[in-house]
């Protein structure tokens, strides 16, 4: 790939920077799984509640990275997720419990849908960076858990079945399911995919507006009009999720992914027409004027999608724009390897940390940026 940006290659800012910072401080003590958040100096924030889903991100990232042979972290892949299903785990459900204080001691017992998304995610690059044996002793239980959550299309949100059901979860279960089964091609994780597609085209892609809903009632209908939500992110996040679909399966989506990405820069972008915002009512009313960083690293995967397939994109949306952007505002810090969460419409710094969930997203962009066309 030919890049013209100027601002540092992604995959050295990775090796070089964010990969052994998040190694070195992104942890507690021993046995204590990674903090949740560090300050916008480094230092870690040990008051901050744990969330399992973290601990299972970080498992993902650093596994990831090994498995790309970008250095031997399969010691934190092993410790982040040594800590969650130490702690989190319901032997009654097979599921996690949401949240942690520092010891371990459970103080949120909600086992909901996306967290469960996030322990398979971990796993499949555990199982890539050859961590079999944690695989083949927690996917059973992972599968009990599913089990007891299964619903007429797709999951419960949690074994309660808590309303609304939201898109969101399903997202991540299509993207989990999804990497699975191009590790092992196990049948059944390709027709849990297909269920989450099949839920997105029929269900969270509303046909009359183009956009994605994400809160429905137990029957999958919208939730009313003012209590819908509309997330530019997600939109964009599906463009690649759906990308990696055709190329896992080897057949079309059944999506126009040029006419989803136009869509969501279309409804959901800043008054400079440059990041996306946060959260919209389905009038276009931003709910949430911030700019979060996360939105921004799937823009950055879907414009290098949509770019590798072939596709003309305006000037201001090309990878490279979308890049230096991306790596100007939000991960040029005094913290090599560290990043701003986020701002707000104007442009001014608003987030007071670093939320340790959002190596998650960076990871994922930056390696697409690099090598995916």
């Amino acid at each position: 790939m030919t890049r013209t940006s100027s601002y540092p290659d992604p995959i050295e800012w990775l090796t070089g920077h964010a990969l052994p910072f998040w190694s070195r401080n992104g942890f507690d003590a021993p046995g204590r799984g990674v903090w949740e958040g560090l300050g916008h100096d480094g230092r870690p924030l040990p008051d901050m509640i744990k969330r399992m889903r973290v601990q299972a991100r970080q498992a993902l990232v650093f596994a990831s990275a090994s498995a790309a042979g970008h250095g031997d972290f399969r010691h934190e892949a092993r410790a982040a997720f040594a800590f969650l299903t130490q702690y989190a785990y319901d032997p009654a459900t097979g599921s996690f419990h949401a949240l942690l204080d520092r010891d371990g001691l459970v103080t949120d017992r909600t086992q909901d849908l996306y967290d469960l998304a996030f322990v398979l995610l971990a796993m499949a690059q555990l199982k890539a960076a050859g961590e079999e044996a944690i695989v083949a002793e927690w996917l059973p239980r992972w599968k009990k858990a599913l089990t007891l959550q299964a619903a007429h299309r797709g999951w419960l949100e949690t074994p309660e079945g808590r309303l609304p059901r939201r898109q969101n979860p399903h997202m991540h279960m299509f993207e989990a399911t999804l990497g699975f089964y191009e590790l092992g091609g196990e049948p059944a994780f390709l027709d849990m995919a297909e269920t989450c597609l099949d839920l997105f085209r029929t269900v969270f892609l509303d046909k009359a507006t183009g956009l994605v809903f994400e809160y429905f009632d137990a029957d999958w209908q919208p939730v009313a009009r003012g209590e819908q939500v509309i997330e530019p992110g997600h939109m964009v996040e599906w463009v690649f999720l759906l990308s990696e679909y055709e190329r896992v399966v080897g057949k079309p989506c059944g999506v126009d992914l040029r006419a989803l990405f136009d869509r969501a820069i279309g409804f959901g972008l800043d008054a400079r027409g440059e990041f996306l915002l946060d959260r919209f009512a389905l009038d276009g009313a931003a709910i949430s004027p911030a700019r979060r960083m996360w939105p921004q690293t799937e823009l950055l995967k879907a414009t290098r999608i949509l770019a590798r397939m072939g596709e003309t994109l305006p000037a201001a949306f090309t990878p490279d724009a979308v890049y230096g952007r991306f790596y100007a505002n939000y991960l040029d810090t005094p913290i090599r390897g560290g990043w701003y969460d986020q701002f707000n419409a104007e442009g001014r710094l608003i987030s007071t940390y670093m939320p340790s969930s959002s190596f998650y997203h960076v990871y994922s962009a930056l390696t697409t940026y690099a090598e995916r066309g």
